[in-house]
Formats: structure tokens, C-alpha cells, sequence
């Protein structure tokens, strides 16, 4: 079973985050010290299943690129359209 969620939301919950963790240190080290917690709490979707989530922090010269697991009964063609976490 697929999980089904809102990918406008998504989005823009995401972006909260990241918004906030630029102003708020506290909030910041709170991401960066329990992500799988503070993701729920701000409404974002976490598959079911998931143990953990690893943030990693940009820096001007160094970006990532987070390759997804292939989910169970999926084919190359069927990735999911808006993927925004986890």
C-alpha cells in the first residue's frame, strides 16, 4: 500500500523547516539531534517504517543528492511523483 499525501503540503511544510532552522539555532540543533521527531511534529510525511532520518546540512561548496530506496513492487517507470522526504 502506497502512502497517499498532499505534495502542495508536503512542500511547503518542508520549506518551514528549513526557514526556521536558518532563524532558530535551538530549532536547528533540534533537527539535527532528533530529525525523525521533529519532522512529525511539523506535519511532514515519514513513510511508515522508518527508524531513522539522517540530515545532512549543506555547506556553500558542498551539496547532496539523496538517493531513495526502491520501495517493494515498484518498477524504474513508477517513481513517485513530488518525493520531498525520507
Amino acid at each position: 500500500m502506497v502512502d497517499v499525501f498532499d505534495v502542495n503540503d508536503q512542500f511547503k511544510r518542508y520549506s518551514e523547516v528549513i526557514a526556521l532552522s536558518w532563524r532558530d539555532e535551538r530549532f536547528k540543533k533540534q533537527l539535527l539531534d532528533s530529525p525523525l521527531e521533529v519532522l512529525r511534529d511539523r506535519g511532514l510525511h515519514i513513510p511508515k517504517g522508518t527508524k531513522q532520518i539522517k540530515v545532512h546540512q549543506d555547506e556553500p561548496d558542498i551539496k547532496h543528492f539523496v538517493l531513495l530506496s526502491k520501495p517493494s513492487g515498484r518498477t524504474d517507470g513508477d517513481v513517485w511523483e513530488g518525493f520531498i522526504c525520507c
